[in-house]
């Protein structure tokens, strides 16, 4: 289903655009970078899966003061009674690893917007 509008949180609260339907549709972040560096417009993209286009220079974060919702992350395996110690230490690794390449992701993302170094080509 078309998403009808997005909602920011922004420097004056929560704000929400109504976007145009439009015939293109993706259901996956690598497409709309494909997308959105071919030239077809903006749209919200995780900054794990924008990182490299930031930093490259190929996109631009054109929203800088403005954040799309947060989502969370759901390990899901068939039952918490008899937990095999794989899932249990994948699980933990996910925990321990992913917030810090988030944080990771978002540094290099300020860092490169403050020095200027996106820019689009």
């Amino acid at each position: 289903m078309p998403v009808e509008n997005w909602v920011f949180e922004g420097p004056e609260g929560v704000e929400t655009v109504n976007i145009p339907l439009s015939p293109f549709h993706v259901n996956t972040a690598d497409a709309m970078t494909v997308a959105i560096t071919n030239g077809m417009g903006i749209g919200i993209q995780p900054i794990a899966s924008a990182v490299d286009g930031l930093t490259s220079g190929t996109l631009v974060r054109v929203l800088p003061d403005y954040h799309f919702e947060e989502f969370n992350v759901f390990a899901i395996y068939p039952s918490r009674k008899f937990v095999d110690a794989k899932i249990k230490t994948w699980v933990e690794f996910l925990k321990d690893y992913i917030p810090g390449l988030l944080a990771s992701d978002e540094e290099i993302v300020g860092s490169a917007r403050k020095d200027n170094s996106c820019r689009v080509r």
